[in-house]
């Protein structure tokens, strides 16, 4: 399950890559670049619900099920906590920040008749917000004691 949530995280940070530096660029000071990004975003929005989705399931899930279990475990046989004070503060910002991005990207998608360079600023935000998620993710990683099942 892990992998299918890191697939689809994925997913969400590079459309937004791509939105951000190759679509939006591309059709800035275009007459028809309104149509071909309202165009361009309908499949945008598939992938990025889909991937939102899958995100927002298996992260409950590998949290919920994966973790919870091994977590009783640290306690079980672990005298320093300390450790497990600090997993569970950063996974907490990790999941507030996720809800942000879930937030911002559903309103991303909305379709609008402004046109596609308006919209370099929420999208450099929702990117910064992904790449923080995946470094807390990365750091969420290496702060685990237990092999990982």
């Amino acid at each position: 399950m892990r992998w299918l949530h890191v697939t689809s995280a994925v997913a969400v940070v590079g459309g937004l890559l791509a939105m951000r530096f190759a679509v939006v660029p591309a059709l800035a000071g275009r007459a028809d670049g309104a149509d071909v990004y309202a165009a361009v975003l309908r499949g945008f929005k598939k992938l990025m619900h889909s991937a939102l989705g899958l995100a927002l399931l298996t992260g409950f899930y590998n949290y919920g099920v994966v973790a919870a279990g091994s977590l009783r475990k640290i306690r079980e046989t672990h005298t320093d906590l300390g450790l497990l004070g600090t997993y569970n503060a950063v996974m907490g910002v990790k999941m507030l920040l996720s809800f942000v991005l879930f937030g911002m990207a559903i309103a991303l998608l909305k379709p609008s008749d402004a046109l596609p360079e308006t919209r370099k600023p929420a999208l450099t935000m929702n990117l910064i917000v992904g790449l923080l998620i995946v470094a807390l993710a990365a750091y969420l990683r290496r702060l685990w004691p237990l092999p990982l099942p």
